[in-house]
């Protein structure tokens, strides 16, 4: 699995992605700003029907059109969703970021 994390600019309004290499040996840090201005979330390591990288609070739509957002629980330290996440079920179809609420 690829350790990989975006990163929200709640200033800038854009994503910044980070982390391990290709090569897993290079750690590329986050950014940061000083002022906690950025929205940390990591990659699920799961890609969509289209190859899209499945990230925390992307927003996604399966093909019985039930949609749902990304989220990691604590509790059981793993990411919500359904039992079965086959990427040609689902398609993500924006992010808590930029989709209208």
């Amino acid at each position: 699995m690829e350790i990989k994390f975006r990163a929200w600019d709640k200033i800038g309004k854009k994503f910044y992605f980070w982390g391990f290499n290709v090569d897993g040996a290079t750690f590329v840090g986050p950014p940061s700003d000083g002022t906690n201005g950025f929205i940390h979330e990591q990659f699920t390591g799961i890609y969509d029907q289209n190859g899209t990288e499945l990230y925390e609070g992307d927003i996604v739509r399966f093909v019985d059109s039930y949609m749902m957002i990304v989220k990691w629980i604590n509790e059981t330290a793993g990411f919500c969703g359904r039992s079965e996440w086959n990427g040609d079920t689902f398609k993500i179809i924006g992010n808590i970021h930029e989709s209208e609420k």
